[in-house]
């Protein structure tokens, strides 16, 4: 008697030209539409009865089967047993982690570039804008062309880092004591001022010269505030240069994943790869063998969920190779 198998989307590429397809009824009075279809299929898939025996229903409960095989067909697809094709016995593959997608990259990003964006609490923060130039009596404007401004501020906000950022305002700037002191009851907290200088083309000999501005027409022409100058030579003074954006991490963070956390889930993985019931198993199924893995008393630190087992899996990949 021949067996047959429901012809799927998932398996149809499998038997495209090696075998003869049929239609056939396989439901009965008491089904309803496409959802018990599966239902019905599995004394067709076992070979206990054969397609006439079951009862005839209109067109519309018909589906496609794989009623035969032909004689040239290939070895690879008739070794495989009927409940589960070759398309659905390979272990699924991961997804693999894009960082570029989520939602707090790209934030970050527009942020970093002064784009429009949505807040983490759902607010609307507009795009920077270059600022006005100022009225003192040091005429900054004339100095410094509306062109030249505008060419200033798209420049600082491409640069899309705020490593670069600060870089870009230590380099335009000068910190030194101030030079008055004034003697009084109230307490100032202000020991040090700044200088600060916006860069100018000049095109005689194509070099870059820094103008000497004032504090508004500075911070007016970048779109920012005092506060980063500020934070820019912070990290600056603390090493000689400019420190990592260490916004959104934990300094102190302790450290979960031990050597030998790793160890342990390395040399199961191994274990498991060595015997061929296993090789086929998911990560929930491996951690599941490794909390009753007799040798993992050897180790002092082992992982205590799915997720740890699996991270550390995916990391020392090459290692396990």
């Amino acid at each position: 008697m021949e067996k047959c198998w429901p012809l799927t989307k998932n398996n149809k590429k499998n038997f495209d030209g090696c075998c003869q397809i049929k239609r056939h009824n396989i439901s009965d009075g008491s089904c309803v539409g496409k959802l018990r279809r599966q239902y019905y299929m599995e004394p067709f898939l076992t070979g206990k009865q054969t397609p006439s025996e079951f009862k005839s229903e209109p067109d519309d409960d018909e589906v496609d089967v794989i009623y035969s095989f032909s004689e040239d067909s290939s070895d690879t697809v008739s070794n495989h047993s009927p409940s589960a094709p070759k398309s659905l016995n390979n272990r699924r593959k991961t997804r693999p982690r894009n960082c570029q997608n989520w939602m707090d990259t790209k934030r970050k990003t527009l942020v970093n570039h002064g784009k429009a964006h949505i807040s983490k609490r759902g607010r609307l923060v507009e795009a920077k804008e270059m600022g006005p130039p100022c009225n003192c009596k040091s005429q900054c404007a004339k100095k410094i062309l509306e062109v030249e401004r505008k060419e200033i501020f798209n420049k600082f906000w491409a640069l899309g880092q705020k490593e670069k950022q600060w870089l870009f305002a230590v380099d335009h700037t000068q910190k030194h004591h101030k030079n008055r002191r004034k003697c009084g009851e109230v307490k100032v907290n202000r020991q040090f001022t700044y200088k600060y200088y916006l860069p100018k083309n000049i095109s005689e000999n194509l070099t870059i010269s820094k103008i000497k501005v004032c504090k508004i027409m500075f911070l007016n022409t970048l779109g920012i505030n005092g506060i980063m100058v500020v934070t820019a030579w912070q990290k600056f003074e603390k090493s000689g240069a400019l420190l990592k954006d260490l916004r959104g991490h934990h300094e102190k963070k302790r450290k979960v994943i031990s050597d030998e956390m790793v160890q342990s889930v390395c040399a199961h993985i191994r274990l498991c790869e060595a015997s061929p019931k296993k090789s086929k198993l998911n990560y929930t199924q491996m951690f599941q063998l490794y909390k009753k893995w007799p040798d993992l008393e050897q180790y002092s630190e082992k992982a205590s969920t799915a997720r740890q087992y699996r991270d550390i899996a995916k990391s020392h990949s090459k290692q396990l190779k």
